[in-house]
């Protein structure tokens, strides 16, 4: 009975210790730990938010045919942060509805402590409706590097994209190709004569420097920049905010006059904050314009700056959904304070 105690209590005192160390590796800061930064998730100008659901356009992209199967190509866009130790080499990579292998990657080289790196993908994407997985440290589903957290290196959502994109002849009218029965069916759609459609005319937007963007540090749309309080405008520092020029472009896509219309700049807790506003805007058809505005940015952490170009509805579009863009931003004010 004596020596049936000791072994009950040799296996308690074990099984204590096994718990200790789960517990404690679990909570380990000595190594790597790979995460998205808290964002959405773009494909190209469509927010994809984890486990959510979205439409996308096949407008503009390029479209390709295999196995009877039809594809577009499209580039998804992240960012992600370190919140352990440098590390590096491992791969991003993204598949189509199943977590295993990979369709898509791209090579992280390295990726230091607290850094954040924005990650375009590049993917062809089957017309209808499945399942993305976008996974950190993804190498054939085993990870190159040790983390302390290997729990939050997913996140899926669900996309629908048609294949309503090609153009039957050069009228003024769209086409819409659906294949029925093996059989193609010409369906006549909309007339884009005397349409507007306002949306960037370039692929990210200019923080910093002067008036015109120049000298300052251009950002692609969904990235990433880091900003430094001393190179803000004069007279910022108040409520811990920091005034930049910021530098983007707009176009009208249509063939019509817009009217007037105004664009917004959104930040903050929740990014619901308006912080500039462009009024008083109007294009004509086929018209681009740059524009610059000075918002007050908050500092010391990673906050979200949102675009929103005809903000108040003012004008009829023929794509409403083009008109929103976002990136993230970091300002470091401790040489300011």
């Amino acid at each position: 009975m004596k020596n049936n105690s000791k072994l009950l209590l040799s296996i308690l005192l074990a099984l204590i210790s096994l718990t200790t160390n789960l517990f404690s590796q679990k909570t380990r800061i000595d190594i790597a730990d790979i995460l998205f930064v808290n964002q959405p998730i773009m494909i190209d100008n469509t927010i994809c938010n984890n486990n959510g659901k979205v439409k996308i356009y096949c407008s503009s992209h390029e479209r390709s045919e295999a196995s009877g199967v039809v594809y577009y190509n499209f580039s998804i866009n992240f960012s992600i942060t370190n919140n352990g130790l440098a590390c590096g080499p491992f791969k991003c990579g993204v598949s189509i509805d199943s977590r295993l292998g990979s369709n898509s990657w791209v090579d992280v080289p390295s990726l230091a402590s607290g850094e954040i790196r924005n990650i375009i993908l590049p993917i062809n994407l089957p017309v209808g409706t499945h399942d993305l997985f976008i996974k950190l440290d993804d190498n054939l589903n085993i990870g190159d590097i040790v983390e302390s957290d290997e729990l939050n290196n997913l996140l899926t959502f669900n996309y629908t994209l048609l294949d309503d994109c090609q153009l039957k002849p050069n009228d003024g009218t769209t086409a819409k190709e659906v294949l029925t029965n093996n059989s193609k069916i010409i369906q006549n759609t909309k007339k884009l004569k005397n349409k507007i459609d306002i949306l960037n005319s370039k692929d990210g937007v200019t923080i910093g420097g002067d008036v015109n963007g120049t000298g300052g540090q251009f950002v692609p749309w969904g990235g990433s920049v880091k900003l430094d309080c001393k190179n803000a405008l004069p007279g910022g520092g108040a409520n811990n905010q920091f005034a930049y020029n910021v530098t983007y472009h707009i176009k009208n896509d249509g063939s019509s006059y817009t009217g007037i219309f105004e664009n917004k700049l959104y930040s903050g807790a929740g990014g619901v904050e308006v912080r500039a506003i462009n009024s008083a805007l109007q294009l004509n058809a086929g018209e681009t314009k740059s524009l610059t505005t000075q918002p007050y940015l908050d500092c010391s952490s990673t906050y979200i700056l949102t675009f929103k170009f005809d903000d108040l509805n003012s004008v009829s579009e023929y794509n409403e959904l083009n008109n929103k863009f976002f990136i993230n931003y970091y300002i470091d004010c401790s040489s300011c304070k």
